[in-house]
Parts: C-alpha cells; structure tokens; sequence
C-alpha cells in the first residue's frame, strides 16, 4: 500500500479504491465493514452510573436522642459544641465531667 492512497475510510480496500490500491487486498467492502463498526460502536448507549443511596445518617439515633435527654435535662448546657464532636473521640475528663455533673444534679 502506498501511503496517501486510500483518501477515504471506504477506500481502505483495494477493490473499492479507484486507484486500485489500499490496506486491504483485494479487501472489496474492507473500508464500508470499518465504518459500520465505527457506526455501532457510536451508537452504543454509555451505561449510566447506578444511582448513589440514599445518605445514611452519621449517628445512631440513640446517640442524637442521648445528647437531647442530657440537654433536656440540663446536665449539657451547650449542645452545639457537642453536636461538633459527635463524630470525634472524647476524653475522659470530659466523661467524668458529664457523670459528675448528672451525680450532682441526681443530689438536688
């Protein structure tokens, strides 16, 4: 084959080239089967992503409702600063801080 000779995909095939050369000999219908190829794989539909679940919440309920029974009853008193730590570790100071605070107001 001779670089340059096959202008057009259809021309690919030696047959189907006017100046009797191409890729594909005598590849008569060579350059018409690439571009149906070409044309199917267009007209393939991409597969969509499967769509996302729905967001779980972050916390148990029990923990939400724990934080409100403490609020509630007065042994948290500043929730919003709590609510920014649910997804963090607490120390222990801080628990005996929440448990001495419950204990004392278990006295009154």
């Amino acid at each position: 084959m001779t670089r340059g000779s096959a202008q057009y995909v259809e021309w690919l095939g030696a047959g189907d080239n006017p100046n009797g050369k191409g890729w594909a000999v005598p590849g008569k219908g060579y350059g018409g089967k690439v571009v149906a190829l070409l044309e199917q794989i267009i007209a393939q539909e991409v597969p969509q992503s499967p769509a996302e679940p729905p967001q779980e919440p972050m916390y148990s309920q029990w923990q939400t409702d724990g934080l409100k029974a403490l609020v509630e009853a007065g042994v948290i008193n500043s929730p919003e600063v709590w609510e920014a730590k649910f997804g963090e570790p607490i120390t222990v100071g801080q628990i005996f801080g929440i448990l001495g605070r419950m204990f004392t107001m278990s006295e009154e």
